[in-house]
């Protein structure tokens, strides 16, 4: 026998089950509030406070005294998502990108342009609006906001690459991993993870100079003597996001235990520090041997997955459609260019792919992605199977390189 309320219960679950409803955040609140009150049978339990201190008394009265043991039982619906809805200043277009978020084919570029260059602080507050993350993690929404605001403008502009865009890209690529690859469901990642990734994400290349670390390392740059020459940029980014984090009208995470702040820097650290190229193969290795006959067991499994996603959102650009994968290439090769240019005038060697007059764009970027793209969403596939989309874009990609190399030579 089944009772209508189960029946309602049933019908508001299938709901909640169904892949657009993540988009309407403000009503996926409403139907788990719905929930809530039915399955714990007070759906006629009134919530009564009084508009005049003078009243509180006699509605008091009214209820038997039980207005205050009413008002804890029942959370009073608030909509958190819509704490600071910054796209709405904007206007709709925002919230109709956002909305394609979980894409691999989301444009990231027009999205810069549709948000007046805020890509990086709208698309992250968006996420964490959406996961709820403000009050589950107990996140200050307004001290988030100055945060990512000043973290957004510590990327350098005049980078062709290492930018906000980047920055905002990255984000975009783990919340597909995260969402459209399923992370979350088969690693079983909770809130405090996910909160963790979005963050790692934003600010993963904070205040970075345009120079990789051997640059660093090979002029004796203070960060490279303050780092030990040690994943130079990586300790750099993370310690200085966290320097902005702690400054008194940043600090989101004030409200947090002591014990889950700890354990947020903490997996924030190993997440950027995940982007360090210097791992790559060493990671990979350890993330198949890992892997290849078991599924994601325990929390040391969850942060060596969480690491692994982040290193492939930071790199994964040649395995998006062919438009963003050509245009990525572009910018990040100028930054190189750039670099180079310096090491000449500098009279030092000049680094690997730095060299404008000697590098062939192209032929770069089919070794890049046979060498380093291939491979690290090929060993991601292991844990997450829908990743299979970005190496086979992967694959495209490098035929359109071919065929762009092909038309150069002609020429």
């Amino acid at each position: 026998m089944t009772t209508p309320s189960e029946k309602v219960l049933k019908i508001l679950s299938s709901l909640l089950d169904m892949d657009w409803i993540a988009y309407h955040s403000s009503l996926k609140a409403d139907i788990e509030w719905c929930i809530y009150v039915i399955k714990e049978q007070k759906i006629y339990q009134t919530n009564i406070q009084a508009d005049k201190e003078e009243l509180i008394e006699y509605v008091n009265w009214a209820v038997n005294e039980q207005l205050e043991v009413a008002e804890q039982e029942i959370p009073i619906k608030i909509d958190t998502y819509m704490n600071i809805p910054l796209y709405e200043k904007y206007g709709s277009e925002i919230e109709s990108l956002l909305a394609d978020s979980h894409k691999w084919d989301f444009d990231i570029f027009n999205f810069e342009i549709v948000t007046e260059n805020q890509s990086l602080q709208i698309m992250t507050n968006h996420l964490l609006s959406l996961y709820n993350l403000y009050q589950i993690l107990s996140f200050d929404n307004k001290k988030f906001m100055s945060f990512i605001n000043e973290i957004q403008n510590g990327y350098h502009k005049d980078n062709f690459y290492h930018n906000a865009t980047h920055a905002a890209d990255v984000v975009q690529s783990f919340y597909y991993m995260l969402n459209t690859c399923q992370a979350i469901d088969i690693c079983k990642l909770n809130d405090f993870d996910i909160g963790v990734c979005i963050i790692s994400a934003a600010i993963h290349d904070y205040d970075h100079p345009g120079v990789n670390n051997i640059f660093l390392i090979n002029t004796y740059h203070s960060l490279a003597i303050m780092y030990n020459d040690k994943s130079v940029l990586e300790n750099f980014h993370v310690a200085s996001a966290f320097k902005v984090l702690y400054e008194e009208n940043n600090n989101f995470i004030e409200g947090v235990q002591k014990e889950d702040s700890k354990r947020f820097r903490m997996k924030c650290i190993g997440l950027v520090l995940a982007t360090d190229f210097a791992r790559h193969f060493t990671d990979l290795g350890k993330f198949q041997l890992r892997f290849s006959n078991c599924g994601v067991t325990d929390e040391e499994d969850r942060l060596l997955v969480m690491e692994m996603m982040m290193h492939a959102s930071d790199i994964g650009n040649p395995s998006r459609p062919w438009k963003f994968c050509y245009e990525w290439a572009n910018k990040v090769m100028n930054e190189f260019f750039a670099q180079g240019d310096k090491e000449r005038e500098m009279g030092l060697t000049i680094s690997n792919l730095c060299d404008r007059h000697s590098v062939i764009i192209p032929k770069a970027q089919i070794g890049f992605i046979e060498l380093f793209i291939e491979p690290t969403f090929n060993i991601l596939e292991i844990v997450l199977p829908n990743v299979n989309e970005n190496v086979k874009y992967a694959i495209e990609n490098k035929e359109h390189w071919k065929e762009t190399m092909d038309n150069n030579n002609a020429n």
